[in-house]
């Protein structure tokens, strides 16, 4: 039985596709439609065995009349037979409905036996098409494993922000319970006049301390707030961190009197450095080895320049960190190392985080090992001169060249592992 042709382009294509499949073909019919328009009112009318087009072609063209003429008859394979050989347009026709992408720069003889192959319900591909076809083909497999893989990372991740947030309520509900619970007791208390002033200067002091607790958490908070804003600033000037160790240690020493803490830190350490925020990570580091240090425990404090500036290190001799712990420490906040309904620590697991993050904007590096023996070394280094940060030298010391930068919120030592 002949088959139906129709041919969307000129009529010298008429003429080259008759010469072609004469040999073979020689009672085929083909219609010629030498626009869009007119190929696809004869594609509606006859519902030929194929379709041959030129994208090319007048009035609709590309993959707008590929799709037309797909609609019309979904039967009919469609032809792009083009002396363009873009892989672009290729696809986009492929992708509009098209069965074959063949150019009228290779052999004609060779269109006959395409022809043959699509009317078979086969899809044929110029061979230099092909080629492009196959690369992009391969690139997008590629693309679609690393997507893949993006996705897989980005659920894992939003599990661990889910998690991360639920252990986040969880251990802030924990640990504010603890001094509210304490100030409304307290407040109780005081409003029955029957106590001594002994006892009433005892439980406005136990108050104080419980509304300090209460505070240094939200300043926690805000200043780990802030940094994820990137509105933590820096208010640097030149100190020593001689005298600011030594301060350090002393609230050190009244908070763990039954842990003896050993310094070493001999000559002067000048650096330029925010002096409340370095004060505050010395602090927490201190305060993170006496709070898992045993009664009569001992901590080791060595402060010693280096050829990359100043190196501050804590030693203590109690349980030790897990790396892994270390690892999950630095990298996010609110990790204590211990399970929120059985914690014997206090703390919301802020400090040694935010101690790096702090060290880390000074333009130095953090890092803690456990000890073979027990126990771990935490410490840091910074340079004498921020890297990190423009300073601008003036009279009155230093200053970052920010504009409005927001107010200094001070590091408290009650964050924990």
């Amino acid at each position: 039985m002949p088959i139906t042709l129709v041919l969307a382009g000129s009529q010298e294509d008429r003429t080259l596709l008759r010469r072609v499949l004469d040999p073979t073909m020689p009672d085929a019919r083909i219609d010629l439609g030498t626009d869009g328009h007119r190929a696809l009112e004869l594609v509606e009318r006859t519902k030929p065995d194929a379709v041959v087009f030129d994208p090319a072609v007048p009035g609709l063209t590309g993959p707008v009349l590929v799709g037309r003429l797909f609609a019309s008859a979904p039967q009919s394979p469609i032809i792009c037979w083009t002396a363009n050989p873009d892989v672009d347009s290729a696809s986009e026709l492929f992708r509009a409905g098209a069965a074959a992408y063949l150019l009228k720069l290779d052999d004609p003889a060779e269109l006959a036996r395409d022809l043959r192959a699509v009317l078979g319900g086969g899809v044929v591909i110029a061979p230099r098409v092909a080629a492009g076809l196959a690369a992009r083909f391969t690139q997008a497999i590629h693309r679609e494993v690393e997507l893949t893989r993006a996705l897989v990372e980005t659920t894992r991740q939003l599990h661990e922000n889910a998690s991360s947030k639920d252990a986040f309520i969880a251990n802030v509900n924990y640990e504010l319970r603890t001094p509210v619970t304490i100030v409304k007791g307290i407040a109780h208390l005081l409003k029955s006049r029957d106590l001594t002033d002994e006892e009433h200067d005892r439980f406005v002091e136990r108050m104080d301390a419980a509304v300090q607790e209460l505070t240094e958490m939200i300043d926690e908070i805000l200043s780990l707030a802030d940094l994820g804003r990137g509105r933590l600033s820096l208010e640097l000037e030149e100190a020593d961190l001689g005298p600011l160790l030594g301060k350090a240690c002393e609230r050190i020493r009244e908070t763990y009197a039954d842990v003896t803490l050993e310094i070493h830190a001999e000559g002067s350490f000048p650096v330029w450095v925010d002096v409340g925020r370095i004060s505050g990570a010395m602090v927490e580091l201190m305060d993170n080895a006496g709070r898992y240090s045993p009664p009569g425990g001992r901590i080791v404090v060595n402060l010693q320049r280096v050829t990359e500036g100043v190196m501050f290190t804590v030693t203590d001799f109690g349980e030790g960190l897990h790396r892994d712990l270390v690892r999950a420490v630095f990298r996010e906040p609110f990790v204590t190392g211990e399970e929120i309904l059985r914690k014997e620590r206090a703390g919301l697991g802020l400090g040694l985080y935010l101690a790096r993050q702090l060290v880390v904007l000074h333009g130095g590096i953090m890092w803690a090992d456990p000890l073979p023996a027990g126990g771990s070394r935490v410490a840091f280094c910074i340079p004498q001169h921020p890297p990190c940060m423009e300073v601008k030298i003036t009279g009155e010391g230093p200053a970052p060249l920010e504009t409005d930068p927001p107010p200094a919120v001070p590091l408290q030592p009650s964050g924990g592992r």
